[in-house]
């Protein structure tokens, strides 16, 4: 089963029937995208000009989500009451917008390449992360310390000692690098 939504400058809810489906593709001028955590996508592809976009579902495969003006939002921080995202790859590419990754874990690869934003992780867990930023900080609490790869031009770096063989690739023109192991 397949979903395909075009939005423009419009507000639609959509009901789905069931929880369990092959994809989900959006397509938005203006829209602002929420994805409630009571779905399971095997890919997940959503685009927007402009507007935010908030998913709470896994998807079994690829979480593809861009945006050109707007902020990215995967997961909750609340863990008590959600569960978190698993997926096997994530791509995300930003304009100008926060992009945050809560509770996600990736079982290949997390690609995030932004302009202008913050990138803040919170609980996140893959072999290999990519991140390229022009301005923003790069900052994450985490419960486990991978082996960070950074380079910044202009910004301070800070991270754990390596513990694990999953690689975090850093890279931003002008930004801080700041992570963390929380328990």
């Amino acid at each position: 089963d397949h979903i395909g939504i075009f939005l423009g400058n419009t507000s639609v809810t959509v009901a789905l029937p069931k929880e369990s489906y092959d994809s989900l593709n959006i397509t938005g001028n203006t829209s602002d995208i929420t994805i409630s955590k009571d779905f399971i996508f095997t890919n997940v592809k959503i685009a927007t000009d402009t507007g935010d976009v908030s998913l709470l579902s896994s998807a079994k495969e690829t979480l593809d989500i861009s945006t050109d003006t707007g902020d990215i939002e995967i997961g909750s921080f609340d863990i008590k009451k959600d569960k978190p995202i698993e997926c096997k790859n994530i791509k995300i590419e930003s304009d100008t917008g926060d992009i945050k990754l809560l509770q996600t874990t990736a079982s290949d690869t997390i690609t995030i390449e932004s302009n202008t934003g913050k990138v803040k992780f919170y609980l996140v867990k893959a072999p290999y992360v990519n991140v390229v930023t022009d301005t923003g900080d790069v900052e994450g609490d985490l419960y486990y310390a991978p082996t960070f790869k950074t380079k910044t031009d202009t910004g301070t770096v800070k991270v754990p000692p390596a513990k694990s063989e999953d690689l975090f690739e850093i890279t931003t023109d002008t930004g801080d690098i700041y992570f963390k192991v929380v328990k």
